[in-house]
């Protein structure tokens, strides 16, 4: 039986304000428009440092 080694699966996301207003990203869903905050998934090739 081969091991199989535990990988995470990272999300990062920031809340982006200046002057009271906030960075919002509008992404089209099967449930219509949707506002969201600015977010990504960590590939295998990067690193959370750079």
């Amino acid at each position: 039986m081969k091991k199989e080694t535990w990988k995470p699966h990272t999300t990062v996301a920031a809340i982006v304000e200046k002057n009271g207003e906030f960075l919002l990203v509008e992404e089209t869903t099967s449930r219509g428009n949707r506002f969201n905050q600015p977010a990504g998934h960590l590939e295998d090739n990067e690193t959370i440092t750079h």
